[in-house]
């Protein structure tokens, strides 16, 4: 009895791999044919025709294969499809291109060790003042929130809702939650809060804008325009858009609030603000830039650039009311 299941198994592997079906030669399939179990293949064609149906809609598609199967669900085929590009083989959970008895070199234990890295951390750690190891462990030490794999192709996405020269320089992105505060959500995290600490951020905003209220009265435009961007950022709970984060007003008040460098990216502009009266850090160490990305014309997330990655020119805002500190 086991042969035979043995022997039904790798036949299931051998059709996976050679076996052609005509309704699987779509492009959106050109990634997986031969690479992924047949099964999910079907579990996929299956997804993909309620894509008429569903569209983008998360609330309508609920997502339950990409939970229970780790495979692209209806909304997610339909981002694919909007594109267009095939489905990568990312999207697709490590199980399901298991076609073979044989063990890999992945399945091997890995040796390598990160003590080292840990005790140079710790030595600079125990060198630093009170501030400086407060500063090391927010700026530092703080992990990035993790993506486990049936999670990642779905935030990769947000890729394509950004300028084509740009994707080469992402390392990653990472999603916040939608409630309207996804602005402040991205910039708390990044900051190494946590997310859920938009209200702060929120409130850090207020606090800046009416303690130096003269200065962006002259930055935006009077008096009246910065008492409603005040009553926008105030939000207590659940956002409506009228609250949702503002560029570029809310990249410089975040910016000096926070001396940070604050990267902006979207499809239709993608700006650099820098603070306007804080000097920079005396050690490039310390120089802190945070990069937001707006996407799907509706969300903020994360992003995280890879290392000595270009950023977006300074706005004309910065060139012409900055002081001399600021321009070191």
């Amino acid at each position: 009895m086991i042969v035979l299941q043995h022997n039904e198994i790798i036949t299931s592997f051998e059709k996976s791999i050679i076996q052609k079906v005509h309704r699987y030669s779509n492009r959106l399939y050109a990634n997986l044919r031969g690479v992924v179990s047949k099964n999910a293949i079907d579990h996929i064609a299956a997804e993909y025709d309620r894509v008429k149906y569903v569209g983008i809609d998360q609330t309508e598609c609920r997502c339950t294969i990409r939970t229970t199967h780790g495979l692209p669900c209806a909304c997610e085929i339909a981002m694919y499809s909007m594109i267009p590009r095939s489905i990568p083989l990312d999207a697709i959970h490590v199980w399901w291109s298991k076609l073979t008895f044989h063990l890999d070199a992945s399945s091997q234990p890995s040796e390598l060790s990160v003590k080292h890295e840990i005790d140079v951390i710790v030595k600079k750690f125990e060198e630093l003042d009170v501030p400086g190891k407060i500063s090391l462990k927010v700026q530092k030490l703080t992990p990035r929130p993790s993506i486990s794999k049936v999670q990642q192709p779905r935030v990769l996405l947000f890729k394509y809702w950004l300028p084509v020269e740009i994707n080469k320089f992402i390392d990653d992105i990472i999603d916040v939650g939608d409630d309207g505060n996804c602005g402040y959500r991205a910039v708390a995290a990044l900051l190494g809060m946590g997310e859920n600490c938009w209200a702060f951020i929120r409130q850090q905003c207020v606090v800046e804008l009416q303690e130096f209220m003269s200065h962006y009265e002259i930055l935006f435009g009077g008096e009246n325009y910065v008492r409603q961007l005040i009553h926008n950022v105030y939000v207590e709970q659940v956002a409506s858009k009228d609250n949702w984060m503002t560029l570029p007003e809310m990249g410089y008040v975040i910016a000096l609030k926070f001396n940070v460098v604050v990267v902006a990216l979207s499809l239709n502009q993608s700006q650099t603000y820098f603070p306007l009266r804080s000097p920079p850090p005396t050690s490039m160490s310390d120089h802190r830039v945070i990069v937001i990305a707006f996407v799907n014309n509706c969300h903020f997330v994360q992003v995280y650039l890879k290392s000595y990655s270009p950023i977006p020119p300074a706005s004309n805002l910065w060139k012409n009311y900055c002081n001399e500190e600021a321009r070191q």
